[in-house]
């Protein structure tokens, strides 16, 4: 049963062209943070206060990243996603991003983010990574 941890929100990009949202459920093993959108310099503040507020009160160390509506992320949104591992990592944990359109799995690749990320085509795929994971630690 998924228990909503946050409502959508939504917040103007800063040239006005897009917008962005992102929800976040519980999903056991996991969280799941559906990004919609374009994760970029007008939205990267309130989406980083928004995770790491939830990361303070859950009590969860692993993390699916959903970009299946994603469609744009700059460097800054690119820091996220780091920060969001290494925040990951220190609680032993993990970060899978599930879901990337083209656009952003060539960016990640380009980047070479791709090589230390966690990368899963579908959502089912993302979720039998991180139950593996949960089952190894005995979590499960």
């Amino acid at each position: 049963m998924e228990e909503k941890l946050e409502t959508v929100w939504a917040a103007e990009s800063a040239d006005d062209t897009g917008c962005f949202a992102l929800e976040i459920v519980a999903h056991e093993p996991a969280l799941i943070l559906a990004v919609q959108g374009e994760l970029d310099i007008g939205s990267v503040a309130e989406c980083r206060a928004r995770i790491q507020a939830t990361l303070a009160v859950a009590a969860h160390c692993r993390i699916i990243v959903d970009l299946s509506q994603c469609t744009y992320v700059d460097s800054l949104g690119l820091g996220v996603f780091l920060s969001l591992m290494k925040a990951a990592e220190q609680g032993d944990g993990q970060v899978v991003f599930a879901c990337p359109a083209p656009q952003i799995r060539r960016l990640l690749e380009l980047t070479h983010l791709a090589r230390i990320m966690t990368i899963a085509d579908t959502q089912e795929q993302a979720q039998a990574l991180v139950a593996a994971a949960a089952e190894r630690s005995g979590e499960g």
